[in-house]
């Protein structure tokens, strides 16, 4: 008895042909920044003593394997980071590069992760990451990764930093919550 061989070929066919891609909204999706990048966007903190300080993204450009993108702010001047889906790097702060660049927030985010670096003033610190949090500021409530950073000599700071967003929430000398953020221009 003999067997068609058409089913057998049709299915050494239906493999070998390629696959359909996959839609665009079914793909991986990229982790996300954690700092804007776009000209615009701006954030409006409020400190502990009830001060408030506006900051804003003035400038974006492409470099080293991400965007560099330029704040400024009528208290700490003008700060230069690299964001990417590596992390966040602050690479100038006041006009000064900081050499090598500080990691502030090391992608993607492993809960426990700890690294060390040097800040833009050569103190070295320890870096670990935590969470996330549910974090609620005047601005709402986020979910945020926490940084917990101590500096030689023994001067502690907690940062948390939300997706597109950036720091929502800092503790240490000086302590605000964010009071409203614009995302920027496209």
């Amino acid at each position: 008895m003999r067997r068609p061989l058409v089913p057998l070929g049709l299915s050494v066919l239906v493999a070998s042909a390629p696959a359909a891609p996959v839609p665009t909204h079914l793909m991986p999706k990229a982790d996300p920044l954690y700092f804007p990048t776009r000209v615009g966007a701006g954030w409006v903190y409020v400190t502990d003593t009830g001060k408030e300080l506006r900051r804003g993204v003035t400038a974006v450009k492409d470099g080293d394997g991400g965007k560099v993108v330029t704040t400024a702010d009528d208290t700490f001047g003008n700060a230069d980071w690299l964001v990417s889906e590596k992390g966040l790097w602050m690479t100038g702060m006041a006009g000064r590069a900081c050499d090598p660049p500080t990691l502030m927030l090391k992608l993607p985010h492993a809960a426990g992760a700890t690294w060390q670096a040097a800040g833009c003033g050569g103190q070295k610190g320890a870096f670990a990451a935590h969470g996330p949090d549910e974090v609620e500021v005047p601005a709402g409530k986020f979910r945020a990764v926490r940084v917990e950073i101590e500096w030689n000599p023994n001067t502690k700071v907690t940062f948390w930093f939300a997706p597109g967003v950036g720091v929502v929430k800092n503790a240490g000398t000086i302590r605000m919550g964010l009071k409203s953020f614009t995302p920027g221009k496209e």
